[in-house]
């Protein structure tokens, strides 16, 4: 029997780097299938699997909502002064009770003075 008589594995196949896209997408089909066989065969990973989704989808979920805020300076070079530009009337914590914010005189006639 000649090697390539044999049928080689899906994860081995992805590896070959198959010049034919269809057949790389034939090939991460069949692993995918695959995965979803041993989740039928092994129940006991179906809420493993759960868990570990809900739980990378929260921190991908919260990492993008923290790099949307604006402590988080992502760009210096098109806004070098990014605190001239914060809304202070909307909160910035996650979570915000009973909050009033006043300006504070000082700090008004500097800016004022500094513009």
């Amino acid at each position: 029997m000649n090697l390539t008589d044999q049928k080689m594995s899906p994860v081995k196949a992805l590896r070959s780097h198959s010049k034919n896209p269809y057949q790389n997408l034939a090939l991460y089909t069949e692993v995918i299938m695959n995965f979803f066989q041993i989740l039928r065969k092994k129940k006991e990973l179906i809420p493993l699997m759960l868990i570990m989704t809900t739980a990378a989808g929260g921190a991908s979920s919260f990492a993008v909502y923290s790099l949307l805020k604006p402590e988080v300076i992502i760009d210096r070079k098109r806004n070098p002064e990014p605190w001239e530009t914060v809304d202070p009337t909307v909160p910035r914590k996650l979570l915000t009770i009973n909050q009033e914010w006043k300006p504070i005189e000082e700090l008004q006639k500097v800016r004022k003075a500094t513009k």
